[in-house]
């Protein structure tokens, strides 16, 4: 049996038993439609009266070839998490089986992201941004920095030197205000993945898990993250930065360095860096984790199309091997 919700309160607790990810569960799901509305809907599909699969799909307007750089806004429903995050919109080993229900219900253009392996599905098909993810199996910011190969440590010591005098302020997001949603939008415009564009009540009425660093030097916002330990993995939710002054101070560096001490410090064993700027990510020790997309047309003349064409949908970017730490081998 699959039913539908149209309210993200109304899905059934037992939901959150699918959840592998805190931006999957309800509690985040029912901040993301009152603060960044666009249309959702929730799939349930159970079994015996249990929840064996679930999904999230809402409407957005992206353009289409965006990993060309090519203005093309298309609207679409999309099945994800509505908040540039790399969690999947489909929860439970079952989730597949919604496809059909899916494709049947929900008219025009329908984009699957961030799928953890290459469905078998007839559609079109193709990776989308990787994700970044740090194993983090250090005691303390120290053992990292000694781990490191000596040209990765100097760039390390070189970004946290220029970063000594940096003042940093560790809050809850209710202190997130206009001033950091400006630098979000410096990064947002930057960006070769953007979808949706957050609202500054968005972040500042994020729950209590979420905790905003921010940095200042001679009273000036320099940048921002916002992070999230869930299951012992440390999340780099979203940040911004002031660009006119990161070069000076390194900041994005130095963002990323201080996400990885906080995971260090947190016990956690992995730090989740998030996806686009993957060159650099890589070079603090992150590997990459692949993720894969699905396409499919209520038509299946433009189904077809689309099939034809998937190659230029999907993102293709070759990364360098970066060997960070000691014990690593090419292999």
């Amino acid at each position: 049996m699959i039913e539908i919700f149209n309210s993200a309160g109304d899905i059934p607790q037992e939901w959150d038993q699918l959840a592998l990810e805190y931006f999957q569960t309800r509690e985040f799901l029912i901040h993301a439609q009152e603060y960044n509305p666009c249309g959702q809907s929730y799939y349930v599909m159970k079994r015996e009266g249990v929840i064996v699969a679930g999904a999230v799909v809402y409407t957005l307007a992206p353009d289409l070839l965006t990993y060309l750089k090519i203005k093309s806004p298309v609207k679409m429903r999309i099945c994800g998490i509505p908040c540039s995050v790399s969690a999947s919109g489909l929860l439970g080993k079952c989730a597949m089986e919604l496809l059909p229900a899916i494709f049947e219900r929900e008219r025009g253009l329908k984009l699957f992201l961030n799928l953890d392996h290459k469905p078998e599905s007839g559609q079109a098909t193709g990776h989308t941004l990787p994700t970044i993810v740090v194993h983090t199996p250090f005691k303390a910011m120290q053992e990292y920095e000694r781990a490191m190969r000596y040209e990765y440590r100097r760039r390390y010591k070189k970004a946290r030197s220029v970063f000594r005098d940096v003042k940093t302020e560790v809050a809850g997001c209710g202190a997130f205000g206009e001033a950091e949603h400006r630098l979000y939008l410096n990064v947002l415009n930057r960006s070769k993945g953007k979808l949706e564009t957050l609202s500054c009540a968005f972040f500042s009425k994020l729950p209590p898990a979420f905790r905003l660093t921010r940095f200042y030097a001679e009273g000036k916002l320099l940048g921002w993250h916002i992070t999230l330990l869930y299951r012992r993995t440390m999340y780099f939710f979203l940040g911004g930065i002031e660009y006119s002054l990161n070069n000076e101070y390194e900041t994005y560096f130095n963002i990323l360095y201080d996400i990885i001490e906080k995971g260090i410090e947190s016990g956690a064993e992995y730090v989740e860096l998030g996806q686009t700027a993957e060159i650099p990510k890589l070079r603090t020790g992150g590997s990459i984790v692949e993720k894969y997309m699905l396409a499919q047309h209520s038509s299946p003349i433009f189904s077809k199309v689309i099939k034809l064409a998937g190659g230029i949908l999907e993102y293709r970017c070759k990364f360098p091997r970066n060997r960070v730490f000691k014990e690593e081998t090419d292999v």
